[in-house]
């Protein structure tokens, strides 16, 4: 005996089978495969894919509505995890996948962890993901120091993935024509991915908040 639940398609709002609910799809209006399709499927593709599997029959079929939100995120992810691995050969381990998926969800959040954790290369990886999308990111560091490191490793990430992305920074290190060749690539909004110091932001906050940024990432906010 199978049982209906009324107005619980997690895509549509309308009523589905328990079996179907079971398998993690949504009501065969959404997607008109039968059960034995879907578990062909799921055999064929493995459980980690078989969500993408998903998303992409109910773009295919015209039917994709309220899972959008939630496969969008878990697309992002894949894309992001596939850009790391290919900048360090590395996956995201579980906490960074945890940072990624409330980043792609477009929250605002505090990671509060140790050093040597993965938060910079973190950030780096979003921002370079998001300018991939053709938004913009601002990462903002305490000392000069830390701001040509963090520039330093996102053009290593760059060069790997053999991007064309462009990066500005700016901080005291600089000699006088390059601060002046950056600052007016940051005023003519010549960049993908802004990297100064806060007391830069301090100071120029009139020029960086004409900008829509994506992401700003705050790093080592308590050094």
């Amino acid at each position: 005996m199978r049982a209906l639940f009324l107005n619980a398609c997690p895509n549509c709002g309308g009523d589905i089978l328990d079996e179907r609910l079971s398998l993690g799809v949504p009501c065969e209006k959404c997607l008109p495969i039968s059960i034995k399709e879907i578990t062909e499927i799921s055999s064929v593709v493995g459980s980690e894919n078989f969500k993408f599997k998903v998303y992409e029959l109910l773009k295919s079929h015209n039917t994709l509505s309220g899972l959008s939100s939630l496969f969008s995120v878990d697309v992002k992810l894949k894309e992001l995890d596939e850009l790391f691995h290919k900048a360090t050969g590395s996956r995201l381990w579980s906490a960074q996948r945890a940072w990624a998926r409330r980043a792609l969800a477009g929250r605002s959040f505090a990671i509060i962890a140790p050093t040597g954790m993965g938060k910079t290369v973190f950030g780096i990886a979003l921002s370079v993901y998001n300018a991939l999308n053709e938004k913009r990111s601002y990462i903002i560091v305490p000392t000069a120091i830390l701001a040509e490191q963090v520039y330093s490793k996102i053009n290593i990430f760059i060069e790997k993935l053999n991007l064309n992305i462009k990066v500005s920074r700016y901080h005291s290190v600089l000699d006088g024509n390059q601060r002046k060749k950056e600052l007016n690539k940051i005023i003519n909004g010549e960049f993908d991915i802004l990297v100064t110091t806060s007391s830069f932001l301090t100071n120029n906050f009139n020029i960086v908040s004409k900008y829509l940024f994506n992401l700003v990432f705050v790093d080592d906010v308590d050094s």
